[in-house]
């Protein structure tokens, strides 16, 4: 059993749609990205999303609200988290700009910011 297949819809929707955010908080969507959130789709077992990955990925995400965030379990933040943050590095350079968007996830997760310090 994998450590997402325990998530409930909720948190993995969520994970899903922040990793879609990270996929485009540098500005564009590269082929690694693209190819990060369809396994992270599958992995979610999110089979409605993997029909629609492309159309997800058309358009720019944006972050979680931190209402979104907080109804879900900390460790489940913290995955969302590090969800993200592996979509930041598929394409092998993390850009400013999604450390940004890390970090404000983070922050939008009510995590430390020791929870970030693998981006940096």
């Amino acid at each position: 059993m994998s450590v997402v297949s325990v998530l409930d819809p909720h948190a993995a929707r969520t994970l899903f749609d922040a990793s879609c955010a990270l996929a485009w908080a540098d500005g564009e969507l590269v082929e690694p990205e693209l190819r990060a959130i369809r396994a992270l789709a599958v992995t979610l077992g999110l089979a409605e999303i993997i029909g629609a990955t492309n159309e997800a990925l058309a358009q720019r995400s944006v972050l979680p609200s931190r209402w979104r965030l907080a109804r879900l379990e900390p460790r489940a933040r913290v995955l969302v988290l590090a969800a993200a943050a592996w979509i930041a590095v598929s394409d092998g350079t993390v850009d400013p700009r999604e450390v940004e968007a890390l970090d404000d996830l983070r922050e939008r997760g009510g995590l430390e910011e020791s929870a970030l310090r693998f981006a940096h």
